[in-house]
């Protein structure tokens, strides 16, 4: 039976904590500011917590292997960040965040399309459970039949953007295994924060000049709250992974992100806590480590 230091069940809490708060504060933005701009001040956040990880450490190996999976990982993380943040900004927290269950789904059906790994009975039980929760999640209330209720999950105006982000994260876990047999770890997160935070200032001086970057005043705390919530985040997660497999790290993370997206939409932005949201995200809860410890 797997036993877990107290220590990293804290710690994954923190992290799912973490990030469902900075999930919040990035929806919280004003509506007229770039996402390229909340994603530029949302990835700077991690910056320091990934520098002193790297210096703590001292792994930092690196080879010219590293370069082609690299780059893959972080064209993938750039699309998903800004793709995350337009589905946020169209749908109810609550709606929206249990679809980023299916990255560990759609994780493990392309390991065994790019690494040749097996997908066991226990994850495909594991993904049927996925699949059938957010269907009750993304269920509307006044759906009186299948096709009613395809029909209007199909029109939720976040699905599309949340389902092309959660296939580009799901992509990154096999490049960034190509990656850190070319690198030390700690170098690969520093370098994959780095190019995303670049490429979305690049975006902004390009497009708008040097005071693209500045952001409305009405937008300085929202920003600041999602740079600090991703910062805590991301520290309590690494801390966490040197105490527990990464499997249960996420696991613990990924189930407190989504009861965090409830409770928060419902306290902070009044959306709607129905029994078809509540069972959905059990029946997530209860598919999740067959997939991701299957």
């Amino acid at each position: 039976m797997l036993s877990l230091p107290l220590a990293a069940i804290l710690l994954s809490v923190c992290s799912g904590l973490g990030f469902g708060a900075a999930d919040y504060f990035r929806k919280a933005v004003p509506s007229d500011a770039s996402p390229f701009l909340i994603m530029f001040y949302f990835i700077a956040g991690q910056i320091p917590v990934l520098a002193a990880w790297l210096a703590i450490s001292g792994q930092a190996t690196f080879t010219n292997a590293y370069w082609l999976p690299g780059s893959a990982a972080a064209v993938a993380g750039f699309f998903a960040n800004v793709l995350f943040i337009v589905a946020i900004r169209r749908s109810p927290l609550s709606v929206i965040i249990p679809v980023l269950s299916l990255v560990p789904v759609m994780t493990a059906l392309f390991g065994a399309l790019i690494l040749g790994e097996r997908i066991s009975s226990q994850q495909l039980s594991g993904i049927v459970l996925v699949v059938m929760g957010l269907a009750f999640v993304l269920a509307p209330a006044n759906a009186t039949s299948p096709a009613g209720l395809v029909g209007n999950i199909v029109r939720e105006p976040g699905l599309p953007p949340m389902l092309a982000a959660g296939t580009c994260w799901s992509l990154t876990p096999a490049f960034d295994k190509l990656a850190v047999a070319a690198a030390s770890v700690p170098i690969h997160a520093i370098i994959q924060v780095s190019a995303l935070m670049i490429a979305s200032g690049c975006w902004l001086m390009v497009t708008g000049g040097p005071r693209s970057l500045v952001p409305d005043r009405r937008a300085v705390l929202p920003l600041a709250g999602a740079a600090l919530g991703a910062g805590l985040a991301y520290a309590s997660q690494l801390a966490a992974y040197m105490a527990a497999p990464v499997a249960v790290v996420e696991l613990i993370k990924r189930v407190t992100s989504m009861a965090s997206a409830l409770i928060v939409g419902r306290a902070m932005l009044k959306e709607r806590v129905t029994w078809s949201k509540t069972i959905g995200i059990i029946i997530i809860a209860l598919g999740l480590p067959l997939v991701l410890l299957g």
